[in-house]
């Protein structure tokens, strides 16, 4: 039987004990936008705003 496209997906987030695993930036979140392990954070509305905040006052200090 073939797995379906969903089941396929999933295999993306299995660690290597079979369990799902989320990137270490989205383990705590509570949004649904959840990233696997193995992919790079690539967008994340959280993490950017997090990022602004930390430029903006970097910036105020000069």
């Amino acid at each position: 039987m073939k797995p379906s496209a969903k089941s396929r997906e999933w295999e993306f987030f299995r660690d290597e004990s079979g369990r799902i695993a989320y990137n270490p930036k989205c383990t705590e979140c509570a949004k649904d936008c959840k990233q696997s392990f193995r992919a790079e954070l690539v967008r994340c509305p959280v993490f950017v705003k997090s990022k602004d905040k930390a430029k903006s006052a970097d910036a105020s200090c000069d």
